[in-house]
């Protein structure tokens, strides 16, 4: 189920966050908060754009719940739908991620696409320099 609650977070140092986010006066109380990062890809129609919202703080800690003093808030915003389902299907997603180990063959297979990824950006780099 979507929760309407769900806030789009702007801090002083520039990050942006989604998270269930509680206000208990001069602080807020924030759940589950993934960063978002805007990361510009250049494809064969042209420069695009795309959404990741990856892990905050919990890469560090197991801990769901923090406090963030309102003095190191710019801003504070209710989601759209179609963000909050994102958020919702990267916890998902998230959380079967930190339960599960990848095998080592998972791991080279990602490793190869990677490259192979990279290699193909760089074939089809229009843009090269000659010294």
């Amino acid at each position: 189920m979507i929760n309407s609650e769900y806030k789009v977070v702007k801090l002083i140092s520039g990050e942006n966050l989604i998270c269930e986010a509680t206000d208990h006066g001069a602080h807020y109380e924030i759940c589950n908060p993934l960063l978002m990062s805007v990361i510009p890809r250049i494809s064969k129609t042209g420069m695009t754009e795309s959404l990741a919202l990856t892990r905050w703080v919990q890469p560090f800690t197991e801990q769901k719940y923090f406090e963030i003093e309102k003095s190191k808030i710019i801003l504070t915003a209710n989601a759209s739908v179609g963000l909050s389902i994102y958020y919702e299907k990267c916890l998902q997603s998230h959380d079967e991620w930190i339960h599960e180990e990848p095998t080592h063959e998972e791991l080279e297979e990602i490793e190869e696409e990677e490259y192979n990824e990279l290699l193909e950006e760089l074939d089809n780099s229009e843009d090269k320099i000659y010294h």
